[in-house]
């Protein structure tokens, strides 16, 4: 018999919680499982592709107070009708209005599902309600909190959530489509204009104070008063030359040679095998970083913050630094450049990707 499941989830945009249930659906729809997808607030990059899995999804707008009262109903009409086996909420907003409704619709089993590993400067007040009211509500809605990150889990726990119901399962990934690609490489550094000489660093992120692109660049600076050559590679939302306020600090620091902006990239597999060392500057926010995986996978060692999970992925491969501390992670990137091009680097490369299909393969993820 088909198992209907029913995700919601607060929108369909370029990020990790919408990129790990693309990836759990397009891996797990089959005959024996039916994958059904509602966004509270609309389409996205994820829409189409869902589209293309074979993936229902509904839009359901609430972005204005009218969208918002309309689509309430919506939902609760859709999953009282439907009455599907499981009801799996992402992220905060989706895990109280979904949970909620869910519950009033007579679903037995709700799975809320829990990424941040803190609330960081981007939580709204608004939001913070949403979390307040939710931690009082897990000991009766959800049946079951997934968490990404050990590092979520016990933040939510300390918040208030009923610590007995929380499961970690982290993130997962298609080892097929990262993977170390030479020819990909070449073509990306031809393409950005790469002197292939220089020490390659790149960090994909969406600009936010949360990602660190200032502590990065603070660090970069530092890094440039040593005789090391290098381009860093800034990718994601934002991370292009229609941003004014980190075009003016890479001007201040005098960057602008080594620095090149790339805005966001589909795939992102591409500016990533163009790097030497792919760098997580986060200063919170974070439970287990999606790039630091996919980085590694593509047989790029990883330096990171201490952040979330993010010194559990790098593991014994990469370098873990203390957050805000531009000093500590210009000389994580001067160790590496110094064992750049020996065996032992040759060795790490290997390694990274190694951990990372053993330990976070979307097979693994999905079992």
């Amino acid at each position: 018999m088909q198992k209907n499941i029913f995700h919601i989830i607060t929108g369909l945009q370029d990020g990790g919680a919408e990129g790990v249930l693309f990836r759990l659906c397009r891996y797990n729809h089959c005959k024996n499982t039916r994958h059904t997808v509602i966004s509270l607030t609309g389409d996205g990059k994820y829409q189409q592709p869902l589209a293309e899995c074979g993936v229902k999804v509904h839009l359901l707008s609430m972005k204005s107070p009218g969208g918002f009262l309309s689509g309430l109903f919506k939902l609760y009409r859709l999953l009282k009708k439907e009455q599907p086996d499981v009801v799996q909420t992402w992220m905060y907003h989706a895990d109280f209005i979904g949970g909620c409704l869910a519950k009033l619709a007579g679903i037995n089993t709700i799975i809320w599902g829990i990424r941040h590993s803190d609330f960081g400067q981007e939580i709204k007040p608004s939001t913070r309600a949403f979390i307040w009211l939710s931690a009082k509500l897990s000991y009766w809605i959800p049946n079951t909190i997934v968490s990404c990150a050990n590092n979520a889990k016990q933040f939510h726990i300390d918040y208030g959530y009923c610590p007995e119901k929380f499961k970690v399962i982290p993130n997962g990934y298609n080892i097929s489509q990262y993977y170390p690609d030479k020819d990909l490489r070449t073509h990306a550094q031809q393409q950005w204009q790469i002197d292939p000489s220089h020490l390659v660093l790149g960090t994909v992120a969406r600009y936010n104070p949360q990602k660190g692109h200032s502590v990065l660049l603070a660090g970069l600076a530092l890094l440039a008063q040593k005789d090391i050559a290098f381009t860093c590679l800034l990718v994601g939302k934002g991370c292009d030359p229609d941003n004014p306020e980190l075009v003016q600090q890479i001007k201040a620091l005098k960057l602008e040679q080594q620095i090149k902006l790339l805005g966001q990239q589909n795939p992102v597999n591409k500016p990533i095998n163009a790097m030497d060392i792919h760098i997580l500057p986060s200063v919170s926010g974070e439970g287990f970083p999606n790039v630091v995986a996919e980085s590694m996978c593509c047989g790029v060692p990883a330096i990171v913050t201490n952040v979330g999970d993010a010194a559990d992925i790098a593991a014994n491969q990469g370098i873990v630094v203390e957050k805000n501390n531009p000093g500590a992670l210009a000389k994580a990137i001067e160790q590496f450049a110094q064992e750049k091009s020996t065996a032992a680097w040759e060795h790490r490369k290997e390694q990274s990707r190694a951990f990372i299909m053993q330990h976070f393969s979307i097979e693994k993820m999905i079992t």
